[in-house]
């Protein structure tokens, strides 16, 4: 609405074109013919029409026929201009056009006085981009405020005869350059009126809306989610949130978003006093859930210079299933929130990063860094030699916690590890690459961990309920005690090479002259790393560091690539990489060959790509794991996407989402996710999706199906209905489900 306003100030600048420009000098008759097009050179205007006369005694000029008066970018088009020399008053007839900047404002007459600036339009249209606005009558007053009565406005294509939605106010002031002031204004949908206010007043050129997220939840019941957003600053947003729901309670919530030259972030904190927590009837509240629940989640990002960035995260929830119940979204991206500072420094050579984590809820596990700080150098020659060199340093405090209720202890450590690797690249014969390898990595521990194993005898008396004879029986139990050790120093010892080369071929170019290529890349790895000088079970664990151990093995396989052209582009249709480990270092039964994994990614079209990775055990002769992901588009007429993640033992789960556009004016999609190792239907759902002109219109709902947990509880049914519409002009505003 706001830029259709603005257009209106632009009839102010007619009294620049009429002052001057339309009188020819030169004419000895009172009624003389003057030339057909007048231009006044100092004032940039020009004035062109099928005949123009001028009455210097009355000091009346006429112009008649596709009147056009230009100035600058702006044009005037009109059948007749009447001008007043002496007034200054400007009076243009029939099917007036102004043009400005792209924009459009049409009217049947158009009034305006040079001098006072004061101009009236009467039954005018607008044309602003994206904007259509017609009014009985525009003016404007001295105080530079511009008036429209029985103003409608529409962003649709339609035009105001029959737009699928419009909004009608009495009476429309604008301020321009400040804000503007609405009365009696009202939304509808076609002719149906849906909102209304008395009374509207906003600054221009700032950003604001209402959202509304209306739809049906098991969980939730009836709900209607509202919010509303506005712009405090040029870099400060807020948004309000007032959500409705009929077996939960009302929940309120605050956005703050900013946003500056070189850094973003948010602030969103949300509560409700939950009437049914975890849909538990009142008033027996679940264990460890609260009715009084909240969500406070912070993210910032910010950028000091070309080399140094800073990441904050945090999150903190009032109870362990505030993210699944409300903010389902963010909780099956991440099942549990991440809350560290990071700050970071990258150079030519080398990045430092120092990292802060911390668990803020109790009921989570964590590694708890206080904080770490790591020294990466890139791979660097050394001086003019052959040798290259790259290392990888960290050093931290760390504490491993567990969550509340967990029988093992938390337990700390100073750990300061640092890995340094020497290369020596070699190209033998001018095609096999040769790159070998020593490693050398040092980790001090300030407190290790040591298990004391303790002997304990029982004695128990047995009473035979038939002969009455009464038994002693001695039974003799293992206990296992850890507990805090001594600091630690390992030193790991390591070698290796990598030996790999590559050979190509030109296939024949496909029958559209499409050109193809097929590289193949046979490689080894091969890895001895020594006994460490402690063993991982007499350290604490926090991470993958502490779980190394005696390594020998050289990992085998070839990599496959087909590369060709798109649009002059070249890519890589096909990646196939296929690779086995031999491990040298076996147990009695174990293998030396034991899985055989692949990694491909399929780019056979423009519109269709596929990736795969697999892990087959080879002793077994069974897939360990298996992923396929594809995905198929079509234009904007269809797309396919099939997943499907395979775990043997553990999950075999297929996820299908489907979208079809038989036309612009329609969209429909279905959606599922099924496990086979249960053979139960996890979610199923889909929407269908009308697109008007201006506006589309969205309903569509899902369900997910109750089911027994591993722990025997059963999760009951959950079923969605969800409504959604928008402008398509201003997608961010609307009703969308959350």
């Amino acid at each position: 609405m706001k830029r259709c306003m603005r257009s209106a100030l632009w009839v102010g600048f007619l009294g620049m074109l009429c002052s001057g420009a339309m009188v020819p000098e030169g004419s000895a008759d009172d009624w003389g013919a003057a030339p057909l097009v007048a231009q006044d050179e100092d004032a940039g205007i020009a004035v062109d029409a099928d005949s123009m006369e001028y009455d210097r005694r009355a000091g009346r000029i006429v112009a008649d026929g596709n009147v056009l008066i230009v100035s600058g970018q702006d044009r005037l088009r009109a059948d007749r201009v009447l001008v007043n020399v002496d007034t200054g008053d400007l009076h243009a007839i029939g099917n007036v056009v102004l043009e400005r900047d792209g924009e459009t404002l049409r009217a049947e007459q158009l009034h305006y006085n040079t001098r006072t600036r004061v101009s009236s339009l009467d039954a005018p249209e607008v044309e602003a981009d994206p904007f259509r606005i017609s009014a009985e009558s525009i003016s404007r007053s001295e105080d530079e405020s511009i008036a429209l009565e029985g103003t409608r406005l529409t962003t649709c294509e339609r035009g105001h005869d029959h737009p699928h939605y419009h909004v009608r106010a009495r009476s429309l002031q604008v301020y321009p350059g400040d804000h503007i002031r609405a009365r009696h204004a009202t939304w509808y949908l076609g002719r149906v009126p849906v909102f209304y206010v008395p009374y509207w007043r906003r600054r221009l050129h700032d950003e604001y809306g209402w959202n509304f997220y209306p739809g049906y939840r098991s969980r939730w019941g009836g709900y209607l989610l509202t919010s509303y957003f506005h712009r405090v600053t040029p870099n400060l947003r807020l948004e309000h949130h007032v959500d409705l729901y009929s077996r939960r309670g009302v929940g309120l919530g605050e956005d703050i978003d900013w946003a500056f030259s070189h850094g973003d972030g948010q602030l969103s904190l949300y509560y409700i006093r939950d009437r049914q927590p975890l849909g538990r009837t009142p008033p027996e509240p679940p264990p460890d859930v609260d009715r009084d629940r909240y969500r406070i989640f912070l993210r910032h990002n910010q950028q000091f210079d070309a080399a140094t960035r800073l990441f904050v995260r945090g999150e903190y929830v009032s109870d362990i299933t505030m993210r699944r119940d409300f903010f389902d979204r963010q909780y099956r991206r991440l099942r549990q929130p991440e809350n560290f500072v990071s700050l970071a420094h990258q150079q030519e050579l080398y990045t430092i990063t120092a990292l802060a984590s911390y668990r803020l809820n109790d009921f989570y596990g964590n590694v708890n860094r206080l904080p770490e700080i790591a020294l990466d150098w890139y791979r660097m020659q050394v001086g003019d030699s052959s040798f290259y060199y790259e290392s990888q340093s960290a050093v931290g405090f760390l504490e491993r916690v567990y969550p509340r209720g967990d029988v093992r202890d938390s337990h700390s450590s100073l750990r300061v590890d640092s890995l340094h690797s020497v290369y020596q690249p070699h190209r033998i014969a001018g095609w096999l690459h040769v790159i070998p390898r020593a490693r050398y990595r040092a980790t001090y521990y300030s407190n290790s961990r040591r298990t004391d194993t303790t002997e304990t005898i029982s004695t128990q008396t047995v009473t035979n309920e038939v002969t009455f004879v009464v038994d002693r029986i001695t039974q003799t139990n293992l206990v296992t005690d850890v507990r805090d050790g001594s600091m630690q120093l390992r030193q790991i010892f390591e070698v290796g090479s990598e030996i790999s080369f590559k050979a190509f071929r030109r296939l024949p170019d496909s029958p559209g002259g499409q050109p193809w290529r097929h590289v193949v890349e046979p490689y080894a790895d091969y890895t001895l790393r020594f006994r460490p000088t402690v063993r991982p079970d007499a350290l604490y664990q926090y991470d993958d560091i502490d779980q190394l151990d005696t390594l020998h093995q050289a990992r085998i396989g070839v990599r496959n690539l087909l590369q060709t052209k798109w649009n002059e582009r070249s890519v890589e249709a096909v990646d196939l990489n296929v690779f086995t480990t031999a491990n040298f270092d076996t147990e009695q039964g174990e293998d030396t060959f034991s899985t055989l994994e692949m990694h491909a990614r399929f780019r056979p079209t423009p519109w269709m790509q596929v990736d795969a990775n697999s892990v087959y055990r080879l002793q077994e002769s069974e897939v360990d794991i298996f992923n396929t992901r594809m995905a198929i588009r079509e234009d904007d007429s269809w797309r396919l996407g099939v997943e499907h993640r395979y775990r043997r033992e553990n999950n075999s789960l297929l996820m299908l989402d489907a979208t079809f556009a038989p036309s612009r004016s329609w969209d429909m999609n279905i959606f599922t996710r099924y496990e086979f190792e249960d053979s139960r239907l996890e979610e199923q759902g889909g929407y269908v999706q009308r697109n008007f002109d201006c506006m589309s219109i969205r309903v569509g709902g899902s369900v997910l199906p109750s089911y027994t947990r591993t722990d025997g509880t059963r999760e009951e049914a959950d079923y969605r209905v969800q409504l959604a519409f928008w402008l398509t002009a201003f997608p961010q505003m609307g009703a969308r489900a959350r």
